[in-house]
C-alpha cells in the first residue's frame, strides 16, 4: 500500500493511559493503538514529539441489507512530512479528503486528529472524487535540472525493483526442492485465474449473522429447507478463501473436522463475494460455549478426546497412506465448534497448509512464524525460532501447543472438583498472570524467556491419579522443548484411557472419600505401588458434604498456581 508523502511511524507500547504532552520538544499526544498484525487489539501509544498526531485507517463493507459498517484497519501516531503541511489534522478525526491517495480497494477512508485519545471516534465523509491539478509557486518555477535530478531518481528507483523482482525469482527457485510455502497468497487476488463457473445459489437465504473474523463473517442461512452456515469472505480476501476451500476439498471426513457442502462466488455492487457452506453449529464457538457453561469430568474428557482425534486425524498421525497431512497453524477456542453431543468441531482453516508443499522465500518463511492467534503462539513462535529445516514435525508441534492452552481453558470450567461450590468465572489463558489487554512484548517475555504457562487452581494440587494425569497430560503439550510435546495422537489416547478407567468421574459416595473412590477404581498399573497409593487415603480428613479439597474461604474466587 502506498501512503504517498505520508510518513507512519508507529510503535508497540504496553503503557494503559498518558496525559498529552504539552511542552515543547516533550512527547506528544495519547492515540489510541489497534494493530492487529502485531498482536495489539486494544492499546494506548503515546505519540514521540508534539509534532505527531493520531490517525485511524477503516475500510468500508456492505450487509446483506444493503447497510454500511466500517471496519477498522489501524489506528495509531503518525507524522505529517514537512513538504505536505496543506494536510492538516483538526481536533476531531474526520475523512479529509486531502488523503484521496489511501482511497483503494483495501482502504476506504483516512482521518487524522491531534488531541488527547481523539482517534477513539472516527466520521467518514462522502464526496466526489476528481482528478485536481495542485501546483506551488516553487513548483511552477522548478528549474529544468531539478526536473533531470527527478528524472534521474524514478529511472534508478524503476531499476531497483527490476533487480529485486530477479533477485527473488532466482531465490524462489533455489530453494524449490526445500520445505514448503504458505499458502497465504500476498498478491492482489483480483490477478487470479477465475474458480470456475458459479453455483445456482438462489436457493440460498441469509438469516442472520452469528460471528465476525478477520477476514469475513458467518451468517446462518437456510439452503432447501436446511440450516447450514456460509462464511462469506470480501473482495480483498480471495487467497484466504481459496486456501480454506483448499483444505476443505482435501479427502478430510472426521467428525471432529467441521463438514464441508461446497464453495462459490456471488457479485456484489461493490465486487465478488466468496462463499463457503458448511454445517451448522447452533452452540457456536467453544470460547462462545466457556463463558456460559461449566463442564463435568466426561463432557471435559471428551471435549478433549475430540479436539485430539480431530487434530490427529488433520496431522495423519495414523501414517494413513494416501491421506494427505495438514497443519491448522491457528488452533484457539474460538476457531473450535461444540457439537449438540458436547464435542469438538475443528474450523477456520485460513491459514492451514497441506504438508509437504514445495520450497519457500524468507518472505514466506516470516509467514509461517507468525500466524496464529496471541494467547495461543508457542514459545519458538514468539521467539522466531522455528526449525524450518523439519517444517512438518516443527508445525505439527506448534499446534500441540495450541490445543494444550484450548484443554487449559477446559479444565478451568470443570465444574466436578468444586463440589457443591460455585465455579470462577472463565478467564482467557493468560488474563491472571499479564491482565485482559496484553501486547506480544508481555507474552513473549513471559512464556518464551521467563518459560512460564497459565496457573492451575489450587483445587488441583491434590494427588489423585485421574487428575495428575490430565494435568500431566496439558504441560507435557506446552513443553517448552518442541520435540519433547506429546502428539496428538498420544493425547487422544490419554483421553480414551481416562474415560475407560473413570466413566463416572470424581464422584463423592456415601461409602467413602472420593478420592479413596478414584484411587480403588485405578488400575495398579499407572501407579507407583498399592502402600503408596493407600498411604495419602488413609490420613483423608473425614467427610463433607462438598468435596474435601475445596477451599470454602475462596469459592468465589480461583487461587492461581503458575508452572
Amino acid at each position: 500500500m502506498n501512503f504517498g508523502a505520508l510518513i507512519l511511524e508507529q510503535k508497540l507500547s504496553t503503557s494503559t493511559s498518558s496525559p498529552r504532552g504539552s511542552c515543547e520538544g516533550g512527547k506528544g499526544v495519547t492515540c489510541e493503538s489497534y494493530h492487529p498484525e502485531k498482536g495489539i487489539l486494544n492499546g494506548n501509544e503515546t505519540c514521540d514529539t508534539a509534532e505527531y498526531s493520531c490517525f485511524v485507517l477503516w475500510k468500508d463493507n456492505v450487509n446483506e441489507r444493503n447497510e454500511t459498517f466500517y471496519i477498522v484497519l489501524k489506528k495509531g501516531c503518525f507524522q505529517v512530512s514537512v513538504n505536505e503541511a496543506f494536510r492538516d489534522c483538526k481536533d476531531d478525526c474526520i475523512q479529509n479528503p486531502n488523503y484521496d491517495a489511501f482511497r483503494s480497494h483495501n482502504v476506504s477512508g483516512f482521518c487524522c486528529c491531534n488531541i488527547h485519545m481523539c482517534n477513539r471516534n472516527f466520521t467518514p465523509v462522502y464526496y466526489t472524487e476528481s482528478t485536481t491539478t495542485m501546483a506551488t509557486t516553487d513548483m511552477s518555477t522548478a528549474s529544468a535540472g531539478d526536473r533531470s535530478d527527478r528524472v534521474a531518481i524514478v529511472v534508478a528507483c524503476v531499476m531497483f525493483v527490476v533487480l529485486a523482482v530477479c533477485m527473488t525469482v532466482g531465490v524462489i527457485y533455489a530453494y524449490k526442492s526445500k520445505c514448503f510455502k504458505s499458502k497465504y497468497d500476498p498478491a492482489d487476488p483480483e490477478e487470479k485465474e477465475p474458480p470456475g463457473p458459479e453455483l445456482d445459489i438462489s436457493g440460498l437465504h441469509f438469516e442472520q449473522m452469528v460471528g465476525q473474523g478477520r477476514y469475513g463473517s458467518v451468517w446462518r442461512c437456510y439452503l432447501k429447507g436446511e440450516v447450514v452456515a456460509v462464511k462469506v469472505f470480501p473482495p480483498g480476501h480471495r487467497g484466504t478463501w481459496e486456501s480454506e476451500r483448499e483444505v476443505y476439498e482435501g479427502q478430510l471426513s472426521h467428525p471432529s473436522i467441521l463438514k464441508f457442502y461446497f464453495a462459490t462466488q456471488r457479485q456484489q455492487s461493490y465486487g465478488p463475494e466468496y462463499l463457503l457452506v458448511t454445517e451448522y453449529h447452533s452452540k457456536g464457538s467453544l470460547l462462545q460455549y466457556l463463558k456460559c457453561n461449566t463442564v463435568t469430568w466426561q463432557e471435559m474428557c471428551s471435549l478433549g478426546h475430540s479436539l485430539s482425534s480431530g487434530l490427529a486425524y488433520l496431522h495423519n498421525d495414523d501414517n494413513n497412506e494416501g491421506k494427505p497431512c495438514f497443519v491448522h497453524r491457528d488452533i484457539s477456542s474460538k476457531n473450535i465448534l461444540v457439537s449438540p453431543n458436547i464435542t469438538c468441531v475443528l474450523s477456520d482453516f485460513g491459514f492451514a497448509m497441506k504438508m509437504p508443499e514445495i520450497g519457500a522465500t524468507k518472505g514466506s518463511d516470516d509467514i509461517i512464524t507468525e500466524v496464529g492467534t496471541l494467547r495461543y503462539m508457542a514459545p519458538e513462535v514468539l521467539d522466531g525460532a522455528v526449525n524450518l529445516r523439519e517444517c512438518e514435525a516443527s508445525l505439527k508441534e506448534i499446534d500441540v501447543y495450541a490445543m494444550s492452552i484450548v484443554l487449559w481453558e477446559v479444565g478451568m470450567r470443570w465444574s466436578d472438583i468444586y463440589g457443591n461450590e460455585p465455579v470462577p468465572d472463565f478467564r482467557p489463558p493468560f488474563e491472571a498472570e499479564l491482565g485482559s489487554s496484553i501486547t506480544s512484548e508481555d507474552i513473549q517475555d513471559y512464556v518464551a524467556r521467563q518459560k512460564k504457562r497459565p496457573g492451575f487452581p489450587d483445587v488441583w494440587k491434590h494427588n489423585h491419579p485421574g487428575l495428575r494425569t490430565l494435568k500431566e497430560t496439558i504441560e507435557d503439550c506446552w513443553d517448552q522443548d518442541g520435540d519433547a510435546r506429546l502428539s496428538a495422537l498420544c493425547v487422544k489416547e490419554r483421553f480414551s484411557e481416562l474415560l475407560k478407567d473413570y466413566p463416572d468421574g470424581l464422584v463423592v459416595s456415601s461409602s467413602g472419600n472420593p478420592v479413596q473412590k478414584v484411587l480403588q477404581n485405578y488400575p495398579t498399573s499407572h501407579s507407583q505401588s498399592l502402600s503408596s497409593v493407600n498411604s495419602p487415603v488413609s490420613n483423608a480428613p473425614p467427610i463433607i458434604a462438598t468435596y474435601p479439597w475445596v477451599d470454602k474461604s475462596s469459592s468465589n474466587s480461583m487461587t492461581m498456581t503458575t508452572v
